[in-house]
């Protein structure tokens, strides 16, 4: 798998994953369009930090995400794009989540 793979599937992992809850919770405690550190919001999760680390010292670049409220119409209120960055290979990524979801979970 390559790099770009990797993080595809990282990024995946971390959003639909019951146990990397955590993630989700510190990314929605961020303001919106804040960009954090995948690394620095995954820091003592259980299962996940260790593989972003690993996945991080690969790296040259930064591995960020953000989000944004989804204006996408009525039918859709509560959601939110969520995007994730590597700024050296210029890799992206977008999600559309949905921030009732959090509830659910807890």
């Amino acid at each position: 798998m390559n790099i770009e793979e990797e993080l595809y599937d990282l990024s995946a992992d971390l959003l639909t994953e019951q146990r990397f809850f955590p993630f989700i919770e510190r990314l929605f405690a961020q303001n919106p369009g804040v960009w954090s550190r995948v690394e620095l919001l995954c820091s003592g999760i259980p299962l996940i930090e260790d593989r972003v680390q690993s996945l991080s010292a690969q790296l040259e670049g930064n591995f960020m995400v953000s989000w944004l409220d989804y204006s996408g119409g009525p039918y859709v209120s509560g959601f939110a794009s969520i995007m994730f960055f590597e700024d050296q290979l210029l890799w992206s990524s977008i999600a559309v989540y949905n921030r009732e979801r959090i509830q659910a979970l807890k």
